[in-house]
């Protein structure tokens, strides 16, 4: 087995920072959902569930790597970060994704409001 073949496989949209960034990890692969990733991101509206709305930029390799990393790693969990903290429960996937738009659940306010920032800068 080559040194290749233990390293984690890092799939980004043009970075490799992941402060800051929502990162997505599941099995050996992981995506970095980095600023020109986005079109627009703002908080959902629902009093029930936190979370942030994203609308994902199309011309970006973001949409394409999305639904790569979902379609090979059907049935395990994702794992959602920010600022390298989980910031929602792991979430099976059941389907490839192949977002313009999607929601993420976010564990609470606070984080919320920094990941809008963040993304805003």
């Amino acid at each position: 087995m080559t040194s290749s073949t233990i390293l984690t496989l890092l799939i980004g949209c043009s970075s490799t920072e992941t402060n800051k960034n929502i990162v997505y990890k599941v099995g050996g692969d992981s995506i970095i959902l980095n600023k020109y990733c986005i079109l627009k991101m703002y908080p959902s509206q629902s009093e029930k569930n936190k979370g942030v709305i994203i609308e994902v930029n199309t011309d970006s390799s973001c949409k394409k790597k999305l639904n790569e990393i979902t379609s090979k790693n059907i049935g395990k969990p994702l794992i959602s970060y920010f600022d390298g903290k989980v910031i929602s429960q792991p979430a099976i996937i059941h389907s490839a994704l192949n977002p313009t738009h999607y929601y993420q659940p976010v564990n609470d306010e606070t984080t919320v409001m920094e990941i809008i920032k963040a993304y805003s800068k």
